[in-house]
């Protein structure tokens, strides 16, 4: 069978074929990855803690309390109280994007590690 006859099993990888890494840029992705694998690790620490989310659930209701306290014309007091409450919801978008991608990350690691599986295995047996 030639390879005019072999078709791709999808459009994108017509578009996109896959490229043979050498062993240095297999390990400098993999060592990439693995940071980003640990980060999300931490992550998922720090967002599953009971102390943070203690003190996310405490910050947040204080935010709260002030914004109702606040009189009618104290815009900056309203204004400081909701930057504070914006500031505790960005903290939880981070963290959640660093756990997610840590778990991309594993997920690519572990088809890296496979992919360098394969291309040893054809050195080795001359494919």
């Amino acid at each position: 069978m030639s390879d005019e006859n072999v078709r791709p099993l999808y459009d994108y990888d017509i578009q996109h074929p896959a490229r043979t890494l050498n062993e240095d840029e297999i390990d400098d992705q993999a060592r990439v990855l693995t940071e980003q694998a640990d980060l999300g690790a931490d992550a998922a620490l720090v967002l599953q803690s009971p102390a943070m989310q203690k003190a996310f659930s405490d910050i947040e209701t204080a935010c709260i309390e002030i914004f109702k306290q606040t009189g009618i014309r104290d815009d900056e007091g309203r204004l400081r109280a909701r930057l504070q409450l914006q500031m505790v919801d960005q903290l939880k978008t981070n963290l959640q994007a660093m756990l997610d991608g840590g778990t991309v990350a594993k997920k690519e690691l572990a088809g890296l590690d496979g992919r360098k599986r394969f291309q040893f295995g054809k050195s080795l047996f001359g494919g």
